[in-house]
């Protein structure tokens, strides 16, 4: 019942037959596209769009690419296209924006292939609860953070309020055991390769 529609009867003169109107669809494409991809869209060069023959992504797509014609834009129609891009994802790639509409298979290879402070838009896992995720690595923070980190964090250790959990593996010829214990998440905390206990 949502989508776009055309007007074959109505009683307001302010919708006269003959006229198209948008439904909730385009406006969910809208707002999601204005509030979170427009301003990252201006500065990148691939959008994904997981369901372009729906009605959500199709109006994505369109509306991408009126106002960002620099966009190489990718879209999925169809389960045989979607295995085949899967396939063949990282010569379309690196992706900067995700317009995610399937999870799965699809989300795990897309996030595989993104850019570096790349963008996903989730309408199908996270969007009730308006989930936010955001990756990061420690060297992002660390100018921020380094100083109090040094003089808050090796107290709490010494002092036995912070407990770091590590496994050790005595001798080099246990690292072999524990690249594979970390590999198979059969080691517990930190795995320390112990290569000589003399002081």
């Amino acid at each position: 019942n949502y989508g776009i529609g055309l007007v074959l009867r109505s009683e307001d003169d302010k919708y006269p037959p003959g006229i198209y109107l948008y439904g909730f669809h385009c406006q969910t494409a809208y707002f999601g596209w204005k509030a979170l991809a427009e301003d990252k869209a201006k500065m990148c060069k691939t959008l994904f769009v997981s369901v372009g023959g729906g009605p959500v992504g199709s109006f994505v797509v369109q509306y991408a690419k009126m106002n960002h014609p620099h966009l190489k834009i990718i879209a999925l129609a169809g389960t045989q296209p979607k295995l085949d891009f899967i396939k063949s994802i990282a010569e379309h790639g690196p992706i900067d924006i995700y317009w995610d509409m399937t999870a799965g298979s699809i989300l795990d290879a897309a996030v595989a292939n993104m850019e570096d402070y790349g963008l996903i838009i989730n309408f199908d896992l996270l969007f009730r609860r308006r989930i936010t995720v955001r990756g990061f690595r420690s060297t992002d923070f660390m100018e921020q953070y380094l100083m109090q980190f040094l003089a808050e964090v090796p107290t709490l250790v010494l002092d036995g309020k912070i407990k770091p959990s590590e496994q050790r593996y005595l001798g080099l010829d246990k690292a072999e055991q524990a690249l594979i214990d970390v590999h198979t998440g059969d080691n517990v905390g930190k795995a320390v390769v112990i290569v000589s206990d003399d002081a």
